[in-house]
């Protein structure tokens, strides 16, 4: 329980927003992304990751997603 106590506070806290998934969907996002977007996380909660992103930058984040769901490493391409 104390690793997850430490887990949470270090995303709550975070200086850049961060995000979860689960099947495609929104399921978390901390409170700098919610001060990022200019959303609140009820809103953003269940949405899509396409739903959300601008359209000329869509390739490229699901391409950064796909990275991370294949294992692979390296840096995340801005």
């Amino acid at each position: 329980m104390e690793a997850e106590a430490k887990y949470r506070s270090l995303i709550e806290n975070s200086l850049v927003g961060v995000y979860i998934l689960q099947d495609g969907k929104i399921v978390y996002v901390n409170p700098r992304l919610c001060e990022m977007s200019g959303y609140r996380f009820d809103e953003l909660y269940g949405l899509g990751i396409n739903d959300f992103i601008y359209h000329e930058d869509l390739l490229l984040v699901n391409e950064n997603i796909q990275k991370r769901f294949n294992n692979e490493t390296g840096s995340v391409t801005f």
